[in-house]
C-alpha cells in the first residue's frame, strides 16, 4: 500500500523500494500559493527566474530573536529588503515567472508569506525545505530538486539569484545562470571579500564538469582585484546592487531570445 503522503511535500522514492515509507524522503515543502500554483495548467510561457531569500533580497540580523521572529511569533518584519530590491522585482516580472526556493524550514511559511504579501509579493511560490539545512552541502541536493519540480511543473527555469555556494551549486548543476549577490550593503570590505572568495572557489571545481557554465556576481568595485576574478563577471557601480542584478538579467534575457530567433 502506498504511505499516507501530505500533498504540500515533494517526496523522491527509492526506485528499489517505490511504495514503502522507510525508503522514501521528503525533499522540500510547497507554501500555500506554490500548492494553488503548480496544481493548475501551465497558461503562459515566461522564461523563469529563481530567487534565494536571505541575503540575497533581503538582510536578518541572525540570532535567537531572529529565530524566534520567524518561526514562532507571528510578524511581518522578518528582514529588511535590499535596496531598490522590490521596484525591481516588480518590473522584473513584467516579463518573467517568479519562484522562490529558500532553505528556510517549513515552519517559517506563514510569516514569509506576510512578508511578502505586505510588500506586494503574495504571488509568488515559496519552496521552503522540509528538513533543517545547518550547512551547505545538503542545501544544494535540495535546491537542485526544487528546480528540478518546477521544471517537470512546465516552467522554464534560466537564472537564479543567490548568495551562497548552495545557490551557485544548485543553478550551475540544473543548467541556469547563476547571478551571486555579494554580501554588500551593510558588511565590511574584507567580509565581502571572503564571501566572493569562497564563490571563486565553488565556481573553479563546477566549471571542470560544467565548462559552459555562466556565473554572474553583484558587488563593490573594491572587489574587482580579487584574485581569481574572471574580467567582467564582476557586476558593480554607483547603482543599488538589485539595478545591477536587473540590468543584467534583462540582458541576458534579450541576448537569449535574440540568439534563438536566428537560430537556424
Amino acid at each position: 500500500m502506498t504511505p499516507s503522503r501530505p500533498n504540500n511535500d515533494y517526496w523522491i522514492s527509492c526506485p528499489q523500494f517505490p511504495n514503502s515509507p522507510l525508503m522514501s524522503r521528503s525533499v522540500f515543502h510547497l507554501g500555500e500559493v506554490a500548492r494553488r500554483i503548480f496544481s493548475l495548467p501551465r497558461d503562459r510561457n515566461l522564461p523563469t527566474l529563481v530567487l534565494d531569500l536571505d541575503e540575497t533580497v533581503l538582510h536578518r540580523p541572525r540570532g535567537l530573536l531572529d529565530k524566534i521572529g520567524l518561526y514562532a511569533w507571528p510578524s511581518t518584519d522578518i528582514g529588511v529588503p535590499y535596496s531598490s530590491f522590490l521596484p525591481c522585482i516588480y518590473r522584473l516580472r513584467e516579463n518573467f515567472d517568479i519562484v522562490a526556493v529558500t532553505a528556510r524550514w517549513r515552519f517559517a511559511e506563514a510569516n514569509t508569506a506576510r512578508w511578502l504579501s505586505t510588500r506586494g509579493l503574495g504571488g509568488i511560490p515559496v519552496i521552503y525545505a522540509r528538513e533543517i539545512h545547518p550547512g551547505d552541502d545538503s542545501r544544494v541536493d535540495f535546491k537542485a530538486s526544487a528546480i528540478r519540480f518546477v521544471r517537470e511543473k512546465g516552467w522554464n527555469p534560466v537564472m537564479g539569484v543567490g548568495d551562497r555556494p548552495s545557490d551557485l551549486s544548485a543553478y550551475v548543476r540544473e543548467g541556469l545562470s547563476a547571478m551571486m549577490v555579494i554580501h554588500a550593503e551593510g558588511s565590511s570590505e574584507s567580509r565581502a571579500k571572503e564571501h566572493l572568495q569562497s564563490l571563486l572557489l565553488i565556481e573553479t571545481q563546477l566549471l571542470q564538469d560544467y565548462p559552459g557554465a555562466e556565473v554572474h556576481y553583484f558587488g563593490a568595485k573594491e572587489l574587482q582585484s580579487l584574485p581569481g576574478l574572471r574580467p567582467g563577471s564582476l557586476m558593480s557601480g554607483g547603482s543599488p546592487l538589485w539595478e545591477l542584478v536587473e540590468r543584467k538579467v534583462t540582458a541576458e534575457h534579450a541576448l537569449k531570445r535574440t540568439t534563438k530567433k536566428h537560430v537556424i
